[in-house]
């Protein structure tokens, strides 16, 4: 039997009713995936992927003790590359949506990158705040009619973002706080995860092509996500938030230096 229902760990704010009327509204979403508007089919090689990194995810909540939550792949929607609007982000976790949205890559390694790093945040600690005041950057708004049949109470429920991983909102304007640690501890892990992946038959091919194209002058191998020739040119991904994260490096390594007594190095930092 499965133990969680949804992304969302906590909701706070509200009466009990509202927070209720949010756990079952998340419940209810993550099961009723549909294939939306300028979606395509996922090809075998990414079902393989997603459920390489469903298992790779899960397999670092139980490492830092917490229960498994399985993502299946109805909750990921590849958009084609025409529809895809977004011009910062190759994917985006819609907890509202209990969702995560991509654009199509090129390779199957592009893939599992966006894929992997968005089914961390997925699968990080999630609170919504409910509210049956309005909110102004609500990330979902509940209307009556799903979910009472009371005529008489005509109050919709307001859901906003209260917490994901680090990354945390204030209650009065909603303005997040930590973005960029949490952003930075999650390409870390998923980094870490696409480095032991690169021998794995569905990605190793890919990776080699890649390791042949890398000028080790210009390049760190270890930043390379994926390389290919494009118009006589070398072009590709790389992993995402080096300056958070080169932050972050520095901020572990002062507090082994601090503290030598308790820490070794960065990583038994990194894993509190």
């Amino acid at each position: 039997m499965r133990d969680r229902f949804s992304s969302v760990d906590e909701v706070v704010g509200g009466s009990k009713d509202s927070k209720d009327i949010a756990k079952s509204f998340a419940a209810n979403i993550f099961e009723s995936q549909e294939v939306g508007r300028n979606e395509r089919e996922k090809t075998p090689e990414e079902l393989a992927v997603i459920q390489l990194a469903d298992e790779a995810t899960d397999w670092l909540r139980v490492k830092y003790g917490i229960e498994t939550f399985s993502i299946p792949a109805k909750n990921i929607h590849v958009v084609t590359a025409e529809a895809w609007k977004r011009k910062d982000a190759g994917g985006v976790t819609w907890t509202g949506r209990q969702s995560i949205r991509m654009m199509e890559t090129r390779s199957l390694s592009q893939f599992a990158h966006v894929l992997v790093h968005e089914m961390l945040h997925f699968k990080s600690f999630d609170v919504w705040r409910a509210s049956k005041e309005p909110a102004d950057k609500s990330i979902i708004t509940i209307e009556p009619d799903s979910f009472s049949e009371d005529e008489s109470d005509q109050s919709s429920v307001s859901i906003t973002d209260y917490r994901n991983g680090l990354a945390i909102s204030n209650r009065v304007k909603n303005k997040k706080f930590f973005t960029a640690i949490n952003e930075a501890v999650v390409e870390r892990l998923t980094k870490s995860i696409l480095h032991k992946w690169r021998a794995n038959p569905l990605l190793s091919s890919e990776w080699k092509q890649t390791n042949e194209m890398i000028d080790p002058v210009k390049r760190n191998p270890d930043e390379i996500v994926f390389l290919e020739k494009k118009d006589g040119k070398v072009q590709g991904e790389r992993f995402v938030y080096l300056r958070e994260r080169r932050a972050l490096n520095q901020l572990m390594r002062k507090v082994v230096e601090k503290n030598p007594e308790r820490f070794k190095n960065r990583e038994e930092v990194f894993d509190l």
